[in-house]
Order: structure tokens, then sequence, then C-alpha cells
């Protein structure tokens, strides 16, 4: 059986310490950074409501090819 997901279970606190995350301390690129974010969120959404209506759609023609008497 596999296992599903991607977590790490009990990673010591001292591993996780050993990381480092750079940041940038520049405005203008951390509001590029920003832009790029939300373009991804809106793109995201829009999938969403896209995969929404193909969902209606679907149960309409289910609905017409099988109607329940």
């Amino acid at each position: 059986k596999l296992g599903i997901g991607t977590g790490i279970k009990n990673i010591p606190l001292s591993y996780i310490k050993e990381f480092s995350i750079q940041t940038s301390k520049s405005i203008k690129e951390q509001q590029k950074i920003s832009e790029v974010l939300s373009t991804a969120d809106e793109l995201i959404d829009a999938e969403r409501r896209k995969l929404e209506a193909l969902k209606k759609y679907k149960k309409g023609l289910m609905q017409k090819l099988f109607p329940s008497r």
C-alpha cells in the first residue's frame, strides 16, 4: 500500500534550523514576486471556475442522457 502525501514525520527541530531561506530586501523585487504570485492565484481561480462550469455541463448532459422519469 502506497502512502499518500509528502509529509515527513518526526523531523527534529535541529535539522530544520540548518536550512536558510533567502528573502529579497529590494522592495521592487518583492513587488514583482507579489505580482507573479497574484497572477498565479488568478489563474488558479479561473481554472477552478472552468472546472465547476464543466462539471455543471457534464451533469446536464448526464440528465439528458439518463432522464429520471
